[in-house]
């Protein structure tokens, strides 16, 4: 008994001694300031992961906590003059058992504000794998086992199906996509696909043209010119093709249509139409209409405003309203088909998913807006027979300046001043592949990165593994798995707060000398009936806002040319 309690107190004078505190101390300082140098290279979710949310991190906390105590007791009963020492291991152990309280009970995400506009859904930190079945719709959720860089092997294992598993292999915490066009493995599946070189004394453009349409050619303005291409079917069309008819200039017929796909369907709605009110999409329950028409859009002040009504950058400002009754913004531009459409959710939870709308602008066909003066056209077609490519290049005027067959390689005059042009690159049949190139360490704050996992399925049977394919965040896949039909996705779930944040201006400090940002924040207020907030605060990395419980942190931002400043917090 005699030695336990020597034991007992040996044990006891450990954890409350100087040189505990002072070894624990100092590795707390280390594993902190480790921590901060992976925060600034590899993100804040990187930090939380490698450091902050492990259990050894969790074990340092615990000792000092353990020393802190122990150094308290060890002067027990305190006197009067110990009421400062009392006070500060004290403070010590509630800001520890804070800590534990935020890890176990707090919220940690993402609240993304674009300038001038509010948001209120905060997009929380884990991903998860959503695995749901298309004829039932049930779904089913899995962790999904992120890193804080990329990471390969058997990441994870999950049974979809009594006979099938789904197998991650490759995690890449940060990544970026490139667009890739291979040959089709599958005959007659596929798009053709031309690498275009546009070249003179005054510049060097090179331009990859799909010709996804089977109905009509795939169009691009560039520069001084028009570009199309297309797949031609018979020989007739081929004649058509290399015997032209300048077009005479005429005025637009209304203002141009809105092709709105949904479902598998593409809807063709005039944009006249929208602006006289709702229109139907469909029997999908949804209605679409136009509450603003741009002829010329330009942002100022973080405002899209119309600068003139010269027909140079058509754009329309569009309301869906969902059967569920959630409405939402879309804004396009008919010259920037692939900017995101979606700017703004004004009520409800959910967008209408799937939704894509792109804009076709009445417009005359040889009008070139930026100098008022017309444009020439250069088309390639490929043949009926896939073999050979054909063009044919116009003047500014519609008189014709060379047609017939086109070799690869072969550069040719355009009649514009000194420009030609050649195909450098050309597949007759190929397929799009998105491929995601992993994203080590972060070189700003402002380059949007998504998370992204390489995937295939297992027949437990058989064997057999199918084919691997990647899965990125806000993407979903579809499988048939045995005799179901199943849709992957994998995102982050949202947590809808009880008030909305409003972005008033958005600040970024740099470097003298350089664009390279030093600083960022934020002036946002809150909008909030129950708890009301007067004034505009100010969020910076070091300066955060406290509000209904939550406090908010400037983390990031994405600024892209012609697009309104996205903070993140």
């Amino acid at each position: 008994m005699n030695d336990m309690k020597k034991n007992m107190r040996a044990l006891f004078r450990f954890f409350a001694s100087l040189k505990l505190a002072v070894f624990v101390l100092l590795g707390t300082a280390a594993v902190l300031a480790v921590g901060t140098v992976i925060e600034s290279m590899y993100g804040m979710r990187a930090a939380h992961l490698m450091v902050y949310g492990t259990w050894w991190f969790a074990g340092i906390l615990f000792l000092l906590g353990l020393n802190v105590l122990f150094a308290a007791l060890s002067r027990y009963p305190w006197k009067p003059h110990q009421t400062g020492f009392v006070v500060t291991h004290s403070g010590i152990l509630v800001l520890l058992l804070g800590s534990v309280i935020t890890q176990k009970f707090g919220v940690d995400g993402s609240l993304p504000v674009v300038e001038q506009d509010v948001n209120d859904a905060v997009a929380l930190a884990d991903l998860r794998l959503v695995a749901t079945n298309e004829l039932s719709e049930e779904s089913r959720e899995f962790p999904v086992p992120e890193s804080g860089r990329p990471s390969y092997g058997d990441l994870m294992s999950v049974q979809v199906s009594p006979s099938h598993v789904f197998e991650i292999d490759s995690f890449y915490p940060r990544a970026l996509f490139s667009e890739t066009w291979e040959p089709s493995p599958i005959s007659g599946v596929g798009y053709p696909v031309i690498s275009l070189l546009l070249e003179s004394s005054r510049f060097n453009v090179e331009q990859r043209l799909v010709a996804e349409s089977p109905s009509g050619p795939t169009e691009l303005e560039m520069g001084p010119a028009i570009l199309s291409f297309q797949k031609l079917w018979n020989k007739r069309e081929e004649e058509r093709f290399l015997s032209p008819v300048p077009k005479v200039p005429s005025k637009p017929q209304g203002r141009g249509v809105v092709l709105v796909a949904l479902g598998g369907r593409e809807y063709r709605l005039a944009i006249d139409d929208l602006l006289n009110g709702w229109v139907r999409l469909g029997s999908t329950g949804h209605k679409i209409r136009a509450t603003k028409f741009y002829t010329h859009a330009i942002v100022q002040e973080n405002e899209l405003i119309n600068k003139s009504n010269e027909l140079l950058n058509p754009a329309v400002r569009l309301e869906v309203r969902s059967k569920d009754g959630n409405l939402e913004h879309h804004t396009v531009f008919a010259n920037f088909p692939e900017f995101p459409t979606l700017h703004r959710k004004i009520s409800g939870k959910h967008t209408v998913e799937g939704l894509k709308a792109t804009m076709l602008a009445a417009r005359q066909r040889l009008e070139i807006g930026i100098v008022g003066r017309q444009r020439g056209i250069l088309r390639v077609a490929q043949s009926a027979d896939d073999k050979r490519l054909l063009y044919v290049v116009q003047g500014r005027d519609g008189s014709l300046n060379g047609k017939g067959e086109l070799k690869l390689n072969q550069p040719i005059e355009t009649g514009w001043m000194d420009a030609t042009f050649r195909v450098v690159e050309w597949e007759p049949s190929a397929v799009r592949n998105l491929e995601p190139k992993p994203v080590d360490r972060i070189p700003d704050a402002s380059t949007p990165y998504i998370s992204a996992l390489r995937y295939h399925i297992r027949d437990l049977s058989s064997g057999k593994t199918t084919n691997s394919k990647w899965l990125y965040q806000g993407d979903l896949q579809r499988e048939t798995v045995g005799k179901q039909r199943l849709v992957f996705s994998l995102s982050k779930d949202k947590l809808l707060l009880p008030f909305k944040v409003r972005l008033e201006k958005f600040m970024i400090g740099t470097d003298p000398g350089t664009t390279k940002a030093a600083s960022y924040a934020s002036d946002v207020t809150v909008v909030d009936s129950v708890n009301p907030r007067s004034g505009a605060t100010h969020i910076s990395m070091n300066e955060p806002m406290e509000h209904a419980g939550y406090t908010f942190y400037q983390a990031s931002y994405q600024k892209e040319e012609g697009k309104p400043t996205i903070s993140v917090f």
